[in-house]
């Protein structure tokens, strides 16, 4: 049986977890995505889960966009500014 101070443990990590993928997000300059996290930490204050909802379907989203590449694909590399643009391989 949970008591109510850890259900709202809880709630403040999915928000605060949802907080610093949003700041990731911004980080490497995917305005969309960040803003959406911001948005979806801010509804879990009312809606407990969410932002972690949110948060996976766009960490699924970035990897099924990355054609299921693992790890740090070529395309990631790219969108970071790591490797320039005109030196990405054609497929």
């Amino acid at each position: 049986m949970r008591s109510i101070r850890g259900g709202k443990t809880l709630q403040r990590l999915g928000i605060v977890s949802t907080l610093i993928d949003a700041a990731a997000a911004f980080a490497r300059r995917d305005t969309r995505t960040g803003f959406l996290l911001l948005g979806a930490a801010v509804a879990s204050r009312w809606v407990p889960g969410l932002g972690v909802v949110v948060s996976v379907f766009t960490r699924l989203y970035r990897r099924v966009r990355r054609n299921g590449e693992a790890g740090l694909g070529g395309t990631e590399l790219i969108e970071q500014g790591v490797v320039p643009s005109s030196q990405r391989a054609e497929r």
